[in-house]
């Protein structure tokens, strides 16, 4: 399976390496440049050139692969799935971006609830553009941009109280159990203060503690952020700012850089992050083999990353302690001989949350529904699967990818049970996404 990034906002940024406190009237993290120079980084994550023509096993990269149906009822049913949270207690936060609705199913896809409603009302939001789960305090807030108002709902759907902020975000996390950060969608009004900030920490309340990452009068357009600037693991916080390859965590007063990706000369220029939106964006379709991270996802042995080069979405799994980078395109799934994905949700407890379609499970279903089981269907697969993958994979000029991949699938011997069969028949007949959850060596 194949995706694309829908979405990616670069913003104007400072090199982002050593976070300086100053005093005033509430306490300001200002950031000084070191330029290029990442002697003081803990870790450099060396990339293999990607040539567009990668593809990985699921094998390889994990240990285990189950899958959970998100259940159908009136109230559960799911357009497409923007982004997945994933709770204490294991339950599945869905947030459906182009329906607006927001849908808790506890760990084996049982509908629970909704969080809140679309709507004017005065406990509802008209436009939510983030979801964001607190582990510190059991709640969901959500980000509804039309109002300006982060709005904080118990696990049941119940609003608890609404916080107004005077400019509107892209995106937040929760930094502790009493403050969240914030990342600006808009330039501030400067005619005060002729300097803004593009993160803010806040608390549940209101009360900004810090502000970092400044932009002043001379910068003429504000470039806001993709959604996935933050990352949250074993309570602490991660941040990237877009289209960079240094990934800093957040320690207390100051910022530590923890990860540089080191794409070689693939990577994003520096000189390119000072332009704006467009300039940007249409120097990455001219120059096709450029590479920068759209998401990231820590784990205990891991970073699970997806990377964007020429239009199409790659995994890349980065292995801690061996030093080691698996990256791929396509997957083929050679555990289960059901579906794969290279786009990732979520990551918890070295679990991978991904997405299966269920149009996707018919037309494998297609496939393979006349053979007998248990059978070899590697050469079934890759004789079918030819005049459909060509038609998509040309329209990014990525033939040689589908050579690769069907030659891969041939090498391999993916066993299909009647389980798994029945499996794909039944799926085939779903409405809503199947997530696919893979635990990582």
């Amino acid at each position: 399976m194949v995706h694309t990034p829908t979405k990616y906002m670069k913003k104007y940024i400072y090199s982002l390496f050593l976070i300086v406190i100053c005093s005033c009237q509430h306490k300001s993290i200002h950031l000084a440049s070191l330029d290029d120079d990442i002697a003081n980084v803990d870790t450099i994550i060396k990339f293999p050139q990607l040539k567009g023509d990668e593809v990985f096993n699921y094998s390889d990269v994990y240990s285990e692969v189950r899958y959970v149906k998100l259940e159908e009822t009136v109230n559960s049913m799911i357009g497409v799935i923007s982004k997945i949270e994933i709770t204490n207690s294991n339950d599945i936060l869905v947030f459906d971006n182009m329906s607006g609705s927001i849908v808790l199913f506890d760990k084996n896809g049982k509908y629970k609830n909704h969080i809140g409603h679309r709507g004017n009302g005065a406990n509802e939001y008209i436009t939510p553009e983030d979801v964001v789960y607190d582990p510190y305090n059991n709640k969901v807030i959500v980000w509804d941009n039309n109002k300006c108002n982060l709005m904080y709902f118990d696990m049941k759907g119940n609003m608890l109280k609404k916080l107004k902020l005077d400019w509107y975000i892209r995106t937040f996390n929760i930094l502790d159990k009493d403050r969240l950060i914030v990342y600006m969608d808009y330039a501030e009004d400067l005619s005060k203060t002729n300097i803004g900030y593009n993160y803010k920490i806040l608390s549940h309340e209101g009360k900004i503690y810090t502000e970092f990452d400044s932009y002043g009068e001379d910068m003429k357009d504000f470039h806001p952020s993709c959604k996935n600037t933050f990352c949250r693991y074993n309570e602490r916080l991660f941040f990237q700012s877009p289209y960079t390859s240094k990934i800093m965590e957040l320690c207390g007063k100051t910022a530590k850089f923890k990860y540089y990706l080191d794409f070689g000369e693939d990577k994003i220029p520096e000189a390119w992050l000072c332009g704006n939106n467009r300039d940007l964006n249409d120097k990455i379709h001219r120059y096709e083999n450029k590479v920068f991270c759209t998401s990231y996802f820590i784990s205990d042995n891991n970073i699970v990353m997806n990377l964007y080069r020429n239009r199409i979405c790659y995994l890349a799994v980065y292995d801690k302690k061996e030093g080691t980078v698996i990256t791929g395109i396509l997957g083929i799934n050679d555990i289960d001989a059901l579906l794969s994905s290279s786009q990732v949700y979520s990551v918890k407890d070295n679990n991978v949350y991904c997405v299966i379609d269920h149009l996707n499970c018919e037309k494998y279903y297609s496939m393979i529904k006349d053979v007998s089981c248990p059978s070899n269907v590697s050469g079934v697969i890759a004789e079918k699967i030819s005049d459909e993958m060509n038609s998509i994979l040309s329209l990014f000029n990525h033939n040689s990818l589908l050579e690769v991949y069907i030659n891969a699938i041939k090498e391999k011997k993916i066993i299909l049970t009647n389980k798994e069969k029945e499996f794909l028949k039944n799926a085939s007949s779903f409405e809503n996404p199947i997530i696919q959850i893979c635990t990582l060596k």
